[in-house]
């Protein structure tokens, strides 16, 4: 049920997405907080506002179970993301040589 979605940047600290297709398309969130629960390593901590809700849309809509799922589901698409980023990196800094910054051609 992912929904297409943009990032966002303002700066270097504030940044956010929008929902581009769907009941919800045009919303716009910015993201205040964003990191791991210390109490429970399978949930997150999330602090947003809401930027730009589209005309027609309600409190209700916006803190419906649809919105949340369509949220959880944006957020973990950024973490794997992210994952596979990280991934990345670590198998480009692992194929180096010891004394360059340059990749080992295989």
């Amino acid at each position: 049920m992912l929904v297409k979605y943009e990032p966002w940047h303002i700066g270097e600290e504030a940044w956010g997405i929008e929902i581009k297709e769907g009941l919800y398309k045009g919303t716009k969130i910015s993201i205040n907080k964003f990191e791991m629960c210390s109490e429970s390593p399978n949930q997150v901590e999330l602090d947003f506002n809401f930027v730009t809700v589209p005309k027609g849309l309600t409190d209700a809509d916006m803190n419906s179970s649809d919105f949340n799922m369509i949220m959880e589901h944006i957020l973990n698409d950024i973490l794997q993301n992210a994952m596979d980023d990280l991934d990345r990196g670590f198998d480009e800094f692992e194929n180096r040589n010891s004394n360059t910054s340059e990749p080992v051609i295989k």
